[in-house]
């Protein structure tokens, strides 16, 4: 609920079934803030994965963006 009222989140009910249900959607704000959550996290991954001796890594080195 607090996601949508942010804007980065939309519901809507689903009364079809036995149960009502909501169902949520990422508003095109909630994309946005996806896209650069997903970017620092990337980046802050590969910080990190410099900072940690190859071995710990595994075979392939570092993490890649876009992995």
């Amino acid at each position: 609920r607090r996601l949508e009222e942010q804007g980065l989140l939309r519901s809507e009910w689903n009364v079809d079934g036995s149960r009502p249900r909501r169902y949520y959607v990422l508003s095109p704000m909630g994309q946005e803030v996806l896209k650069a959550l997903t970017a620092d996290w990337l980046r802050l991954t590969q910080a990190l994965a410099e900072l940690l001796p190859r071995e710990a890594t595994g075979p392939s080195g570092p993490v890649q963006e876009g992995v």
